[in-house]
Formats: structure tokens, C-alpha cells, sequence
């Protein structure tokens, strides 16, 4: 863990962090010079004068989250229902054919997603917020020491998939219940339906790594579209490398897809920074990319006013809004480090038992007011991150890759229109009127 720390060691700045991304760009200059690519109808896409490395033809240093859509009964729609995705290896000339505009075959790079749970409920509400452009619905299926979670219907996942939105769903127990039928049960009520991602025991640590093990199997036997997802527990290295480090000949890295990691800012230690406590998790997932080449998900995140877990840290809710802010701020960044996507919490209502000293993660009151600044600083910054000009592809240098080599998966247009420095600006406090919602799911 020593190695780890020393990633995480000093105070990482934002503007230094903008500043690099942009430097990066610069680097290219040393490559060729190339057009730009086509811009997808969902992202207008700015790399005018980027460059790319020469040889780049005969290698493959980048992963791109592609999917495919099925082109539906005699092509009368497209979408996941029955489509796939998977991480595919690429470089400069296989990403820009895969996002030509004239592009035939229904595949497609995944734009980096912004997701809702615990629930549909939740998720819907939340859609209406952020002007219908979430696109993963998290969905906890919960269990307990008598019952295993289960999935009573794929109808959901279905009309999700048919909204190419791509559902998430949470296997939780409390660690009561790591059941590996119940998880292939699961995982077969979903087969063949189209892209899902299915996890294991949410927060699960190293001593049920042979259970966790046995759940991921179950999901690959039972399913042959769905992604794999272990939900290690926090930065916990320890676990993450039995999975992932295949150097003792285990070969366990084939049944994860994606590492996801649940994020409470409340529970770190060692600052009383919420800015810092995001980049901790943000140097992980890139350390974890750079390593192992594996995407990462934040499944939940969550920040609250009031206290931090050890009690030594007190935050306001201009401190939460301000790091709700910054998600949407470092997009690219997290894009680029790995993270594939980032879901709220919950809305109003908790989907696992509150342990820490500031327990209300609600953007929401019970008597569904909405909680100020902290509902503008999510859902303010969904609304204006979440727009064709600032929307960011989910890929990144695939591990043991230099990140210029895949530069050219950079959106100038939002680094160019996103903050660059580190002044903590004032959240409004001013009520978010709702859209009409686009579509609604069971």
C-alpha cells in the first residue's frame, strides 16, 4: 500500500490538472498532423489542428467503451435491445471510422455517462432535472440474510436498453448474502436482452474474495451480454489486485469488466478538502487504468454537510455543492483516468444503512423540497455539462499507453469551456424547474 500513498501524496490542484490536459494536447505537435473526426450527432466534437502519433496504424494503445445497436424488426429502430458493448482496442483510425457520422453498422464509441439510483423511481425524477440526458439508471437489488437479491423482471432493463440508456444493477446483502445462484439467477433473467452491467456484492472486501469470485463466474456463465462489475470496496487495493494481477497464474481478470467503486466523500480521513477526496479517487482509478487497463465505474457517489466520519471535518453545503461541481468539471479527467461514468446516490432515500456522522445524502427533502445549494450544484452542473458541446467519449490509454497517444479522444470544446482554476465559487441557491420526462420505465 506504501506505492499507493505515494500516488496520493501532496495537494493535487485543479488548475495544474486543466493545465496538464491541455500541455498533453500540445505535446501532439511532435506526431502528424491529422482532421478532425467526424462529430457523432450526440457530441460536437472539436480536435481541429490535434495531432496523433505517426505509426499509430499498427497499434492499438487506447480502449473505447464501443457499442453496437440492433437495427431492430427490418430496421425500423436502433437500439441496445439486443445490441452489445464491450471494450475494444483502437487507435486513431479505428475511433474516427467507428464515429464517421456515415457509419453503417450501428456501432458506436459510449459517450461518458451520468447515471440515478437506487432506483427507477429515482432515476426519472432525476431525468427531469438534467433535461433527459442521463444515461444509467442504477438499480440496487437488495437482500438480507434470509433472501438473496433477485430480479423479477428483465422489463426494465428492456425499456432502458430500448432508450439506449444502459442500466446498472447492485447486488447488496450488507455482506449477508453473497449467493453466486442468486447472482446467475439474476444474470439469466437478463440474458441475451442487450448491454447490462451486473455487479457483485456492493462494498465486498478481501476476506469474500472466494464468494465474490463465484458471483462474477455465475453472471459470466448466465449471460453473455452482460458486463461484469467488481464493487470492491473503496480503494481497496488489496481485494482489487486478487482480481485483477494475474501474474500467479490465477487468470481471475477475466470475469471482471469494470472495477466500480462507491464513493462517500464524508468517509475519508486525512484532509477536509472535498476537492482533495475526489482526486484521491480520481489518481486510483487512474493508477488501477494504468496497471491493469480496466475501466472503472463510480457506481454511487455522495457528499453530505455536517461532519466527516472521523469527526475531525466540518463541511457546508457550499463545500458539497462546490465538489458536486467539480464531477462535472473534471469529465474529461475522469475520463481519461478510466472512469466510465459516475451515478448519484439516491435522491431521498438512502439505498444502504447510514453508519457515518452526516447521513443526509438527499438532494431532496422527505417533503420533496429541493435541497439547497446542493441540488443546483449536482443538478445545475448536470444540466450544463450534459450538452452535445461539452459531452466526453468514455476512452482512455489503454495500460502501459502514454495518455497523448489517445489525445485525440479529447473534446477541445470542453476543455476549452470549462473552469481552469481553483476559486470556489458561490452556488445559486435558486429552484431548478423540472422538464417534461422523454420516457418512463417499470
Amino acid at each position: 500500500m506504501d506505492s499507493v500513498r505515494t500516488i496520493f501524496a501532496g495537494r493535487l490542484w485543479l488548475r495544474a490538472i486543466f493545465l496538464a490536459a491541455i500541455v498533453s494536447l500540445a505535446l501532439l505537435s511532435l506526431g502528424c498532423v491529422s482532421g478532425p473526426v467526424n462529430p457523432d450527432k450526440l457530441v460536437e466534437f472539436n480536435i481541429t489542428n490535434i495531432t496523433r502519433v505517426c505509426s499509430d496504424s499498427n497499434m492499438t494503445p487506447c480502449t473505447v467503451f464501443e457499442c453496437k445497436n440492433d437495427s431492430g424488426f427490418l430496421g425500423l429502430s436502433s437500439n441496445l435491445h439486443y445490441g452489445n458493448c464491450s471494450f475494444t482496442r483502437m487507435n486513431y483510425s479505428t475511433f474516427s471510422a467507428l464515429n464517421d457520422s456515415s457509419n453503417s453498422d450501428g456501432s458506436f464509441p459510449m459517450l461518458f455517462m451520468i447515471g440515478q439510483g437506487p432506483n427507477a423511481t429515482d432515476f426519472a425524477r432525476a431525468q427531469t432535472y438534467c433535461n433527459n440526458s442521463l444515461t444509467m439508471p442504477v438499480i440496487w437489488l437488495k437482500g438480507n440474510s434470509t433472501s438473496p437479491p433477485a430480479l423479477s423482471s428483465a422489463d426494465m432493463a428492456i425499456c432502458y436498453l430500448r432508450q439506449n440508456a444502459l442500466p446498472v444493477y447492485l447486488y447488496y446483502s450488507a455482506g449477508l448474502n453473497i449467493n453466486a445462484s442468486a447472482s446467475g439467477a439474476i444474470a439469466h433473467e437478463l440474458d441475451g436482452e442487450g448491454p447490462v452491467i451486473v455487479s457483485s456484492e456492493v462494498d465486498a472486501g478481501y476476506a469474500d474474495r472466494y464468494k465474490v469470485l463465484d458471483q462474477l463466474a455465475a453472471v459470466k456463465a448466465n449471460c453473455t451480454k452482460c458486463l461484469t462489475m467488481l464493487a470492491a470496496q473503496r480503494l481497496d487495493l488489496k481485494t482489487i489486485n486478487y482480481f485483477l494481477n494475474d501474474s500467479g497464474g490465477s487468470h481471475n481478470s477475466k470475469y471482471v469488466d469494470i472495477v466500480g467503486q462507491g464513493i462517500i466523500l464524508n468517509n475519508y480521513s486525512g484532509t477536509c478538502d472535498l476537492e482533495i477526496a475526489i482526486m484521491q479517487n480520481v489518481q486510483f482509478a487512474k493508477y488501477l487504468r494504468q496497471t491493469y487497463g480496466k475501466p472503472i465505474l463510480w457506481y454511487y457517489f455522495a457528499a453530505s454537510p455536517g461532519k466527516s466520519d472521523d469527526g475531525m471535518c466540518t463541511y457546508t453545503e457550499q463545500d458539497v455543492a462546490t465538489a458536486f461541481q467539480r464531477v462535472f468539471e473534471l469529465k474529461q479527467i475522469l475520463a481519461q483516468s478510466g472512469v466510465i461514468g459516475v451515478a448519484y446516490y439516491g435522491l431521498d432515500s438512502m439505498p444502504r444503512t447510514c453508519t457515518s456522522q452526516a447521513c443526509d445524502y438527499g438532494l431532496v427533502s422527505t417533503s420533496g423540497q429541493q435541497i439547497h445549494p446542493e441540488f443546483n450544484g449536482w443538478f445545475g452542473s448536470c444540466q450544463k455539462y450534459m450538452v452535445p458541446k461539452m459531452n466526453v467519449f468514455a476512452g482512455f490509454a489503454a495500460n502501459g499507453s502514454a495518455d497523448r497517444q489517445c489525445s485525440f479522444l479529447l473534446n477541445l470544446n470542453y476543455l476549452e469551456n470549462t473552469v481552469q482554476d481553483t476559486s470556489t465559487p458561490v452556488i445559486p441557491s435558486d429552484h431548478i424547474n423540472p422538464v417534461a420526462a422523454a420516457y418512463s420505465c417499470p
